[in-house]
């Protein structure tokens, strides 16, 4: 009855009424913090389900594999099930000049992790948030010095504000299917630092697209916050094309000390085939004559050494 699986009084993730266990709604009120409401969605759903309304439907079309994953413990729907994420407007390609500020656009409230991202946002007075919405915590976002709320934004106010961003964030602490804050700023072509909770990690290739953190985890948002950066393992054609979005990036190239010291390497490995092998050292010529191109090449000769000579990099660069 409840669409958000989620408990009002305890602010908890909740599936007791999956299976038809409506009455799970009426007993904890959670729908509305309402006796009576919860009662009356209680009646409803038992409703329909002794209808046997469900039985009648040839599919139902899920916006997430998590959302799948959860009707398919209903064995009415089990196989009638399918999952197809919302779609998005192809957005023009920009070069725009980042600015130093992580965003946050969306609902102010508890569900969306709110509590837990402004908790975060004290103890790191160094890093400059906007937050872009409404909602019933407001009061504690403007309580938060180094957070400027800037209201609710859309169009090309909202657009300007997530392509600036260093990085967007979605803190969810509920059962969020397929946010569109998480395909707008990708549409956009700014990363996202996502809660591991719901359909947000299908929409979040970590490395490329973004980075993940336990949701509700306070210590490790802190953790990935302070790093103040943002680390993409992309081919070099995808390289130069952030470069050109973001002019601020710094591009890394690690290359093998020689073709001859790759090959040696992935053979070394025992679980990469001849036909593998050949394709890789055909590909990492041109790439290394690519690499010369990047902001820093580094020579991957000892791996000690050649960490530390990118962390170095990476700290100069912040």
């Amino acid at each position: 009855p409840n669409h958000m699986c989620r408990t009002v009084t305890s602010n908890e993730n909740c599936e007791k009424c999956l299976g038809g266990h409506f009455i799970n709604c009426a007993k904890h009120k959670c729908i509305h913090n309402s006796r009576l409401k919860s009662a009356i969605g209680t009646m409803e759903a038992t409703f329909w389900k002794l209808k046997g309304v469900y039985k009648h439907l040839d599919t139902v079309i899920c916006c997430s594999r998590f959302m799948k994953t959860k009707l398919d413990t209903y064995p009415v729907l089990a196989d009638k099930t399918v999952a197809l994420h919302n779609f998005v407007e192809p957005a023009e390609a920009k070069t725009v000049q980042k600015q130093d500020y992580v965003l946050y656009f969306g609902r102010f409230s508890q569900e969306k992790g709110i509590g837990t991202l402004t908790q975060v946002a004290k103890e790191l007075p160094d890093v400059q948030f906007i937050f872009a919405g409404s909602g019933p915590l407001e009061d504690q976002v403007n309580g938060v010095a180094n957070i400027k709320n800037v209201g609710f934004q859309r169009g090309e106010a909202l657009e300007k504000l997530i392509r600036e961003a260093r990085f967007t964030i979605a803190p969810s602490e509920c059962y969020e299917n397929c946010p569109f804050s998480v395909m707008e700023s990708q549409m956009y072509g700014t990363p996202v630092l996502g809660a591991d909770i719901g359909g947000i990690p299908e929409l979040i290739q970590e490395g490329e697209t973004g980075e993940l953190f336990e949701a509700g985890n306070a210590a490790q948002l802190e953790e990935k916050l302070s790093r103040g950066h943002v680390l993409l393992d992309i081919e070099p054609n995808g390289a130069f094309a952030v470069k050109e979005a973001r002019p601020d990036a710094q591009l890394i190239f690690i290359a093998p000390p020689s073709l001859e010291e790759l090959e040696k390497r992935l053979r070394s490995r025992g679980d990469t085939s001849e036909e593998q092998i050949a394709k890789r050292l055909g590909r990492s010529e041109g790439e290394m004559e690519q690499g010369k191109k990047y902001d820093h090449y580094v020579v991957n000769d000892q791996v000690e050494t050649c960490a530390e000579e990118i962390l170095n990099i990476i700290a100069n660069a912040n």
